[in-house]
């Protein structure tokens, strides 16, 4: 099933359970604990650019994980991997821009579900496509 979120972009759900706020979007699977997070924002002046990305992909990673250049539909950016031993948690964080738009993406589960759900998560993202209208909030 395709949704879109505030007309900004829009994403197949695999089937994930769906929840959304004014924050984000949370699309869970029914077998493990885990969910994907999207988060959209608004540039008011000029396109987002690589940099602004790779800057923002740069300062959410910690220091020493490597950051990889990744297409998703039509949004480009930057993407991590890396394990969080405090909160026991794997995470995969997307960095994404197209024209105004940026994404801000996260994945988390737990170390033994890491590679549970990567092909359709990767999928998922896959699947991405612009919105169809004006952007009304995150």
């Amino acid at each position: 099933m395709r949704i879109y979120q505030g007309d900004v972009w829009g994403i197949e759900t695999a089937g994930w359970s769906i929840e959304s706020d004014e924050t984000c979007l949370t699309l869970c699977p029914a077998d493990v604990d885990a969910a994907l997070q999207i988060s959209a924002y608004l540039k008011l002046e000029g396109s987002v650019t690589t940099e602004e990305l790779l800057e923002g992909a740069r300062e959410r990673a910690p220091q020493g994980t490597p950051v990889k250049q990744v297409v998703c539909g039509p949004f480009v950016g930057y993407r991590c991997e890396y394990d969080d031993h405090e909160e026991d948690l794997i995470w995969r964080v997307w960095q994404l821009g197209r024209g105004q738009t940026e994404l801000f993406i996260t994945y988390n589960t737990s170390p033994e579900h890491r590679d549970k759900h990567r092909a359709v998560v990767d999928w998922m993202l896959s699947t991405l496509t612009e919105g169809r209208g004006e952007f009304d909030g995150a």
